[in-house]
């Protein structure tokens, strides 16, 4: 399913790579040119609405991730490869943040005794309420211990 989806996005990056000015296409070496032909899709074709912005196209994230590998290590000048990587960075700390407080093991924890707590007092509540027998029952057990005393 990755390598699917990685071939699509191989190929959306490959349409895209035509429609650019050749000053961008010609930066990169034709071993990566090379590589994105022999990996690109056979059977998927890309459906871009031209009219839109490329921002507003609808493309996959690996064609993105794609895209901007190739700008940080073809196209962008320094200034602009640690403007890049100070994005990706602060990206990575709050996706790590996010992920932090979802799976942080003390509010697992902390949950978990929550809910454990609610259900002691749910056992204690139950064990406070009287059952009470319903009449057939107690007309039942009280021939029972009749037969019983006569024995």
């Amino acid at each position: 399913m990755e390598n699917v989806r990685f071939s699509e996005g191989i190929t959306e990056v490959v349409e895209i790579l035509k429609m650019i000015d050749e000053v961008y296409t010609e930066t990169l070496p034709e071993k990566f040119k090379k590589f994105l032909n022999d990996n690109k899709s056979t059977s998927y074709k890309p459906d871009f609405d031209h009219t839109k912005e490329l921002k507003d196209w609808n493309i996959k994230e690996e064609t993105k991730d794609l895209l901007g590998i190739i700008y940080l290590n073809y196209w962008a000048t320094e200034d602009e490869k640690n403007e890049y990587m100070k994005l990706l960075s602060e990206n990575e700390k709050k996706y790590q943040k996010v992920i932090n407080e979802k799976y942080n093991t003390d509010n697992l924890f902390r949950k978990k005794q929550k809910v454990t707590k609610l259900e002691n007092k749910a056992e204690n509540n139950m064990e406070m309420i009287e059952k009470k027998e319903s009449f057939w029952k107690k007309i039942i057990r009280n021939i029972k211990n009749f037969f019983k005393l006569n024995q």
